[in-house]
Order: C-alpha cells, then sequence, then structure tokens
C-alpha cells in the first residue's frame, strides 16, 4: 500500500454508557438492573470511523470495566495514535510482548477491522473473504434453565423463529430437584435426560438436537449411559462430555458410540489432548525416542505437556534448545546440511 492511499490514527476512545440487564441465572430472570456497556471508537486522519461494543467477559454481553477503559484511552492510545490504521499485526506483536491483557487486544484488533471495512464499504466478512451471505445457526440454551418442561417450551419457541437446531446445556452444579446450587457431583444425568427426551417429544424429528454437559460427567460409565440414549433420540452430536484432559476415555468413547463427540473445547483441552496423540503414535511407532520441533512448539504449554507424555511413557524426548524450533531452526539446519554436502565434495544438493 503506498504512502498516499495510509490511514493515519489520530483517536481512540471508549464511550461508556448504561443500559438495562434482566439476567438469567439457575432458571430464574432475575429482576431488571442496569450495567455499564462500552463502545471502543477509533477515528482517523481521513474522517473515517471504526467502532467495536464491549469487550468484557462474553464478548459483546458486557462493557470493559473502568480500568480496561482507561487502558484503551490511555496506554493503548498512546502506542497507536500516529501509526497507519491498517497495521494491525503490529500492533498485536506491540501489546503481545507487553502482556496487555487478551480481551483488550482484541477490542483494538476488532475496532480496526471494523474501521477498515467500513473505509472500504463492506462487511467484515467480505474483507475476510467470505462468499456466502447466509449460514445456519442454532439455537442455544443457558444450563439450568428449569423443569423438562420449561426445556421444551423454551426449544418449541425457538423452532417457531426460525431456528431448525437447538442445542442442550442441561443441569450442572445446579440440583433440578431442590432448585438449589450444588457441588456438580454427582451429575444429574436420569435428569438430563428426561430434559432430552421432553424436547425431543415436544419437537418431533423435524429439529436437529445437539447436547453439551460441558465435561461434567467424571465418568466414562456415566458419558457412556448418557450417549447411548442420545443415539436412540436422534441427537446430531454431544459435546464435551467429560474431562478434556483425559484422552483415552475420549477414544473409548467414541469407539462404543455411533454419535459424533465434539472435544476438546477449550485450550487446556487442546494441548494435553495434542500431546496425548504425540506420546500414543511414539507408542504405535514403537519409537524409543522422539525429537519435537517446527513453530507449533514455540507454544511452551504444548513443548511442555508433550516432552512430558513422551518421559512418562519411557521415552526419550529431544527439542530445540540453542536454535529456534520454527523456521530459524531450520535455516541453520540447511546451513548445516549444506556444510555438510560441501566437505564431501557434493554440488548442486538442496537440503
Amino acid at each position: 500500500m503506498g504512502k498516499q492511499n495510509t490511514m493515519m490514527i489520530e483517536d481512540l476512545d471508549v464511550i461508556r454508557f448504561r443500559v438495562p440487564r434482566r439476567a438469567f441465572h439457575n432458571g430464574v430472570l432475575q429482576a431488571e438492573t442496569t450495567t455499564v456497556q462500552t463502545l471502543t471508537r477509533v477515528r482517523t486522519d481521513t474522517g473515517a470511523e471504526g467502532y467495536y461494543l464491549g469487550g468484557r467477559g462474553h464478548g459483546d454481553l458486557d462493557g470493559l470495566s473502568a480500568e480496561q477503559s482507561a487502558a484503551v484511552s490511555g496506554r493503548l492510545r498512546n502506542l497507536v495514535v500516529g501509526q497507519d490504521a491498517f497495521d494491525r499485526e503490529r500492533f498485536w506483536h506491540w501489546l503481545w510482548v507487553a502482556n496487555v491483557e487478551e480481551n483488550l487486544i482484541s477490542v483494538l484488533d476488532m475496532v480496526l477491522w471494523d474501521l477498515q471495512a467500513r473505509a472500504f464499504g463492506i462487511p467484515v466478512y467480505k474483507l475476510m473473504g467470505g462468499c456466502r451471505d447466509r449460514i445456519k445457526a442454532y439455537a442455544s440454551t443457558y444450563p439450568n434453565m428449569g423443569s423438562p418442561q420449561d426445556y421444551a417450551d423454551h426449544a418449541a419457541w425457538c423452532r417457531e423463529q426460525g431456528y431448525r437446531h437447538y442445542k442442550i446445556h442441561p443441569y450442572y452444579f445446579w440440583d433440578p430437584v431442590s432448585g438449589r446450587p450444588d457441588p456438580g457431583r454427582p451429575s444429574h444425568i436420569e435428569a438430563d435426560l428426561q430434559v432430552c427426551r421432553a424436547v425431543r417429544d415436544r419437537v418431533g424429528s423435524d429439529m436437529v438436537l445437539s447436547f453439551d454437559p460441558w465435561g461434567t460427567y467424571r465418568t466414562y460409565e456415566e458419558a457412556v449411559k448418557v450417549g447411548r440414549v442420545l443415539e436412540e433420540l436422534d441427537f446430531y452430536w454431544y459435546e464435551h462430555p467429560m474431562s478434556e484432559y483425559r484422552v483415552g476415555a475420549y477414544e473409548k468413547l467414541c469407539a462404543e458410540l455411533d454419535i459424533p463427540v465434539l472435544a476438546p473445547e477449550i485450550a487446556a483441552g487442546f494441548h494435553r489432548a495434542c500431546a496425548a496423540a504425540i506420546a500414543e503414535t511414539a507408542e504405535r511407532c514403537a519409537l524409543d525416542a522422539v525429537a519435537v520441533s517446527g513453530g507449533c512448539f514455540q507454544n511452551k504449554m504444548l513443548l511442555e505437556q508433550t516432552v512430558e507424555a513422551l518421559q512418562n511413557a519411557g521415552r526419550r524426548a529431544y527439542w530445540p534448545r540453542q536454535a529456534p524450533a520454527n523456521d530459524g531452526g531450520l535455516a541453520l539446519g540447511q546451513i548445516a546440511a549444506a556444510r555438510a554436502d560441501a566437505t564431501r565434495g557434493r554440488r548442486g544438493s538442496c537440503a
């Protein structure tokens, strides 16, 4: 992009305002209160502006806190004013190395995406290469919504609104009999299944149903019992039934059931699953020693958990310590290979 096409940031601020809120918690619609919502705004020397709503907690549901708002309009503003508004990657590197809160990095990133899309007169999804103007959406419940009949009524209402897919979050850390919070043990699988049956009976076979107990089934036996009933009820998928740190239990569950099982869901579970898969592959290939390298192993958590999994299985693990794990280390290896070829009198080889 030439200099004449740059768009320089002149200001970054946060507009705070109050909005009414009625929270839903453990089957009860709470009394109306007010809460602070925020609109982050970026302005440029061309007059173009970009906006982002919310940014704390669950995306656009909650506004930034007073401290976060001050950080955006202070520290972040001082970094980006006078910079090219399209240099999003540059800003990410600056903020990441400075240990800025990830949600604040995201707020800046998204307000700049919105700015660029508005400047070009197209939606953000088009700016990112999207070719569809319609996608399927499913309705997703709160957990602990009430009785099985309440879930069934809600599913029927969602179908009336045009939804064709409904995902159930059942009872967790809440006793559906007493209507009070509980420690989550034991799981309420019978009540969960009553919800699933009530919803299927109410909406019939023409609505897609899915189920997400959010990892609260702590035993394989509970997970497989529920999964078999979900298959009988023709549910579409079974999401995150158990702890995601136990990959072996998920392998066994997937082998036992026909319904698709979705996991891992969160980053910590994904790292564990990758590490376990690497260790299992080493076992299947009868490898005594494994070298782990490549750009993904710059991820400290993934590297440490993979090395631990390999060593716990009695295998030697090797990883770069004096050279980068990514392409920098690869380039060093290519130089070493080329030098080795040169000392052997070889020419024209490609390392």
